[in-house]
Order: structure tokens, then sequence, then C-alpha cells
């Protein structure tokens, strides 16, 4: 088979000003499915549609996701194939929902471990795979020119958040807040974008549930809305240097680990484990808000933690612990779909990159400079 020439397939394409049809992908750290997301863009506006889909990943690929988190030197080698092979079956769903062929899929691939600091990043999930069984070109490895230049390769997602609170006309400087495995925060004032992860959403929630109730979430946060904080826990955790650390910053799902103390919660009842580990995840949030702004007038939530209402409510309580004098609302309270905003958030980043404009700057990643990122690959001509 013979790949199509970017160039020439850019030459070809008729579209080069207009807004293009993209459909973005994003499983994020928690695994708890694909999102898949169809919008047309240019990467600096976007027309969302109504056709998006949440699909499960198949349990073998699921099982062998959580095994190469654990041990990243030793990645299954069809581990690749699978991921794309279930991110491809989410593509096809809202292609037969919307009746639209693609001109690019944002492909962000699967995230088994992250380590900036060595300048390593790894996506899972092969994207030649995908072009060819879709026959549309496909963006992916996002992360890794960033990483080259010695940015942190994290968060993506500032840019987009930044094109969403000024769509919404927030009153700034505002907060965009994505609750998934990990939190990233956005922080706009209509001059500087600045760009971080905050430390856990619900990682560490959805891991004590499967190992203390063998279900992988609690739902809208029942059992922690029975259990009492233990806050020498919520204390001690967040007297860890990375909460008081200002500006660009990442973290990976497994350092959480590494600088969290989790002994002294398991000799509670489970109620309780799941009350302080909800309550650390929003007091980090309001954490890292306040440590980047504290003049902070709105904050925006957005990710599977928005549907908790008691992490919802505790981030409302800390903000006004903290003296922060912000209006705390759901992103879907606000007219969004906020399942689906990092799968959008892909499509925009493949538009960024087809149209040669930044993903990453200084502020939110660390690198020198503004920065494009992603690789291109094309579908095969058999």
């Amino acid at each position: 088979m013979q790949n199509i020439s970017t160039q020439k397939w850019k030459e070809n394409n008729q579209k080069m000003a207009e807004q293009l049809a993209i459909i973005g992908l994003m499983a994020g750290t928690s695994v708890d499915g694909i999102d898949a997301a169809l919008i047309w863009s240019n990467g600096e506006a976007i027309t969302r549609s109504n056709f998006a889909e949440t699909v499960p990943y198949h349990p073998q690929t699921r099982s062998a996701i959580f095994a190469a988190m654990k041990t990243p030197h030793q990645i299954d080698p069809k581990l690749a194939n699978w991921v794309a092979r279930d991110h491809a079956h989410a593509v096809e769903r809202v292609m037969v929902k919307s009746g639209v062929m693609p001109d690019l899929i944002g492909f962000h691939g699967q995230t088994v471990f992250h380590n900036p600091d060595h300048g390593i990043s790894l996506q899972i999930g092969d994207a030649q795979y995908m072009a060819d069984r879709i026959a549309a070109p496909v963006v992916h490895q996002f992360r890794q020119n960033d990483l080259a230049a010695g940015g942190q390769g994290a968060p993506l997602a500032p840019i987009y958040h930044r094109m969403m609170m000024d769509e919404l006309n927030t009153n700034l400087p505002a907060a965009m807040v994505n609750i998934g495995g990990i939190s990233n925060i956005s922080l706009w004032d209509g001059k500087t974008l600045t760009g971080f992860d905050s430390g856990p959403g619900n990682a560490l929630i959805d891991d004590a549930m499967m190992r203390l109730m063998n279900t992988p979430m609690d739902e809208n946060g029942q059992l922690a809305k029975t259990g009492q904080v233990d806050h020498g826990f919520i204390d001690a955790s967040l007297r860890h240097g990375f909460f008081h650390q200002k500006g660009a910053k990442s973290l990976d799902r497994a350092a959480l680990y590494n600088w969290i103390d989790l002994a002294p919660l398991k000799t509670l009842e489970a109620r309780d484990q799941l009350a302080s580990l909800t309550a650390l995840t929003a007091a980090s949030i309001i954490q890292g808000i306040k440590t980047n702004c504290d003049d902070i007038k709105e904050i925006i939530i957005t990710g599977g933690g928005c549907h908790n209402p008691v992490l919802m409510g505790m981030i409302t309580d800390q903000a006004k612990t903290h003296g922060l004098q912000a209006k705390v609302s759901r992103l879907d309270d606000l007219g969004f779909d906020s399942r689906f905003t990092e799968a959008e958030l892909m499509a925009v980043l493949a538009a960024r990159h087809y149209f040669d404009l930044p993903i990453t700057f200084p502020d939110t990643t660390g690198v020198g400079e503004p920065l494009s990122g992603g690789i291109i690959a094309m579908p095969r001509l058999k």
C-alpha cells in the first residue's frame, strides 16, 4: 500500500480556509470509555454538532491498559492495535449517526505513562491502522513536540477552554476545571492563558471504589455523602510541594500513589475513605486555583467529576473557605455537554495542527514559546 502525500492532500483539499469536519476522540486516565464527537473547526472557531458517542473499551483492551500503567516498560505489543480498533469503532458510530465523512480525526490515544521530567509521555494507539480503516487522515501524538522542546507536554486543554470561556462571555479572571482521572485547570484573564494539572480527579475515588466495593465509581457520590472527612489526611496530603507549585505542571496518575500516603485511610470505614478522597480532590483543585489567581470570579467545572453532586458541593465549600468570591458552575448548566468536551478538544487540536496553529504555550506547559503539535497519519492507497 502507498501513503497519500500530506502535501498533495492539502493541495487537493478545497477547504483550507473553511471549517473542516473533524471527529475528536478521547479516552482519559479514568479508562472508563471512549468519547467521540463531530465538530467543524478551523482551529480558531468551532461549530458543534449533536453527534457524539461514548463507547466502552473492550474488556481485553481495558485490562491491558491497566497492566501497561503498572508496568509501562512491558506493554503488550497488541495493545496499540486494540486501542485503535476500539477508537475506530467509536468513529464509525458517529459517522453512521451523522452521515458525515470526516476530513480529519483527532486521536489522542491512551495515556499509560507520563514523566515530563524525563521528556516521556506514552499515548498508545495505532494511528496508521485507524487512518487505513476509516480512510481519513489521523492527527495523533500531540504532546511530543512540546516535550522535545522542554515543556511538560500537558495539559493540552487550555487553548480550547479559553475558546469556550470566550464563547460564554465568562466574567474574568476565570477558571475551567476538567475533572477526569487527574484534574487539570485552565486560567484565563483576557491576556494570559495559564494551565496546569492540580492533582487527583476521579482516579483515587474510582480505585478505592473498586478495591472496597468492586464497582468502578461512587455514583453521584452516594457513599462519600454518608461518610466523615479525615481532615488530618487532607492536611498531610496537601503538604506535598506539588500542590504549592505555581504555573505549568503536569502529573501522572501513578505518581499520586508515590506521594499521597493512603495507609491511614485504610483503617477507616469505606464511606469515610470515600468522603476523604472526594474532599482531597476538591481541596487540591481550590488550592491550585488560589495559588495561581486569588481574585478568580468564575469557576466552571467539566469532565466526569462535574456529575458528582457531593464533589461539586465540596468544591463550592472549599472556595468559600479559602475566601474566593467565585461563582462555581457546571459546564452542563451553561449550555454545553461536558461529557464530550475533551473529544471536542482533540478535534480542535487536530484542526490547529492542520492550520499550523500553536497548541501549547509557555504558561500552559512551561515550553519556551508557543508550539504547534501533532503528527498526521495519512490513509494508504490499496
